[in-house]
């Protein structure tokens, strides 16, 4: 899975995209921010449970979920709302972009919950494996082996900041005269 630096770095790089004034109100980015991870916290379940990631990628990654929490958590600005429902619906989508497919029940996401509990994993993942569900839990998001994934997610956040801050003066110029 990719790690929060993936999910929260691409919400709000929508947020910049998105929001009226540069930089965004903190409160914004918070927001956003905690929708981007809001799916992970399925995890929780498994500790309490003590089982090994059974129940993570399972409901909360579902675009049922997504679409619940953005529509709850989106407030009433129109920018932040927006960023919302991108940092949501983007959550399971970067999940299913990662991991092994050669091991979709473990890895992959339930897209589809309630209507259909299977899972889909990328048959080309884009960012490599990311586990968690070793020993050792989550504090292997800070062992060295993390390092090239954190990277590589640093990588593609900056680009897609890069786009949105494009994307934002391209929408601001003014309009041809004719």
């Amino acid at each position: 899975m990719p790690s929060p630096v993936a999910h929260v770095g691409l919400a709000w790089a929508c947020l910049l995209a998105f929001h009226p004034t540069l930089p965004p109100d903190l409160r914004s980015a918070a927001r956003v921010g905690f929708v981007a991870i809001a799916a992970d916290f399925d995890i929780l379940v498994d500790l309490v449970r003590g089982t090994s990631m059974s129940f993570h990628h399972g409901p909360t990654h579902s675009f049922l979920f997504a679409a619940l929490l953005a529509g709850v958590a989106g407030g009433p600005a129109p920018a932040v709302r927006r960023a919302c429902w991108f940092a949501a619906l983007a959550h399971p989508v970067l999940d299913w972009s990662t991991g092994d497919p050669g091991a979709p029940v473990r890895y992959g996401v339930s897209f589809f919950w309630p209507l259909s509990s299977q899972r889909h994993i990328a048959a080309d993942p884009f960012f490599p494996p990311y586990h968690i569900d070793r020993e050792g839990g989550l504090l292997n998001m800070l062992v060295a082996e993390a390092l090239p994934v954190y990277g590589r997610e640093l990588l593609v956040v900056l680009a897609a900041v890069g786009l949105a801050l494009a994307a934002r003066r391209w929408l601001a110029r003014p309009a041809p005269n004719g």
